[in-house]
């Protein structure tokens, strides 16, 4: 069984947050109290190794899934690399499938809600924007769309964050329906 912890809920175009009648806000942990202090940012060439060597952490996660599912249908897999073109023409962090739209964040400090953001920001038109991240010694945790089941018919999308154990169910779910499109 998998924990979903919901950040955001999505009712129409209304976005409600439950910490606001509470008076916290939405930090990197997720909530903190208003009074509270923020982390300093760690910055320069340290920063921007950490967060490439986080990049190809979660490449070598991914890639073997989509090896899996993409032999299983006798189809060569696409190469997952990380983009290195973003910083000058903006996109997500890791390149290789067009529906599959990743922010990957190997930072001690700074805010989950921004990254999330940046992350939806940048997904393209029927991409689905996925923020993986992570800090020293803790597993990676996923940021993404979900979608409760409210009424027979309805559903609730909310902000979800999940386990990468979660995430590569979801993953490879959805590289098999992905590549069944492909196929004629």
């Amino acid at each position: 069984m998998y924990v979903l912890n919901i950040i955001d809920i999505y009712i129409g175009n209304t976005r409600e947050k439950t910490g606001e009648i509470l008076g916290i806000s939405e930090n990197d942990s997720g909530w903190k109290h208003k009074n509270q202090r923020k982390a300093t940012k760690m910055g320069g060439t340290m920063s921007r190794n950490k967060g490439k060597r986080g990049e190809r952490e979660v490449i070598d996660i991914l890639q073997p899934v989509v090896n899996k599912v993409y032999q299983a249908g006798g189809v060569e897999p696409p190469i997952l690399q990380r983009n290195t073109l973003q910083s000058d023409r903006g996109g997500c962090d890791i390149a290789g499938l067009a529906w599959f739209a990743p922010e990957v964040k190997r930072q001690e400090g700074g805010s989950v809600g921004v990254w999330w953001r940046q992350a939806a920001s940048q997904a393209r038109n029927g991409q689905v924007p996925v923020l993986f991240y992570r800090r020293n010694g803790e597993k990676w945790k996923i940021r993404m769309r979900a979608y409760l089941p409210v009424v027979e018919g309805t559903r609730v999308g909310v902000i979800a964050e999940i386990s990468m154990e979660a995430f590569l169910c979801y993953f490879e779910t959805r590289l098999r329906k992905e590549l069944q499109e492909l196929q004629p």
